[in-house]
């Protein structure tokens, strides 16, 4: 896949930056209300000038037990606190990141990685981070932010030599946690910085028990 490609699919979205103003016009009045609404079937209550928003909604969105099956809380019913899984999270990301280059499966050891291509990821012996790579990070920000949130390893590689070839992966993994920060991730989510000895930057998502 050739990179300006890859870097289109991957662009990361700016809900709150350019997009630009949407227009809403008053519902029109509502029939009685069902028990249980799904989210589609609250979407589909919504004015026309959101709807478009409303296909990409997934019904699933990494909560436990929130897979789009089963009953859900009635009107007024409190909702559980949520907690993610990383099932749920799989499922999710995997959905997010499918036709792109980005890795999503689990490890021998029961964690769920993320792997990138360095390529998309930083610019040649440099550790900021790149536009693909914020992409993905982006997507993985809703898993980690929360107070129920899973835990997250960040492994990067290097592409220098000797000590500096260390210290250079050790600086991307950083960048790579400080554009988490950035996007209100807390840094103690982030258990673990270290190094790839692939070329690619590995994501490695945790319970919070693990």
């Amino acid at each position: 896949m050739h990179p300006d490609a890859t870097d289109r699919t991957l662009a990361p979205q700016h809900p709150d930056g350019d997009a630009p103003a949407l227009r809403f016009e008053p519902p029109a009045p509502l029939p009685p209300a069902a028990p249980g609404p799904t989210r589609r079937g609250i979407c589909a209550l919504l004015p026309a000038a959101v709807l478009a928003g409303c296909a990409g909604v997934p019904e699933g969105d990494g909560y436990e037990g929130d897979d789009g099956q089963g009953p859900r809380p009635g009107p007024g019913a409190p909702k559980p606190p949520p907690r993610r899984t990383l099932a749920s999270e799989q499922r999710r990301l995997a959905k997010a990141l499918e036709g792109t280059p980005v890795g999503v499966a689990r490890t021998a050891d029961g964690l769920l990685q993320l792997t990138v291509p360095l390529d998309f990821c930083f610019e040649p012996r440099r550790s900021a981070v790149r536009p693909p790579l914020a992409a993905v990070l982006d997507r993985v920000v809703p898993g980690v932010r929360e107070p129920q949130g899973l835990r997250l390893r960040v492994r990067a590689p290097s592409d220098a030599e000797g000590a500096g070839g260390e210290r250079l992966a050790l600086d991307r993994a950083a960048s790579v946690r400080d554009y988490l920060a950035a996007k209100g991730v807390p840094p103690v989510r982030v258990l673990q910085l270290g190094r790839s000895d692939a070329a690619q930057v590995e994501l490695l998502l945790s319970e919070r028990s693990t």
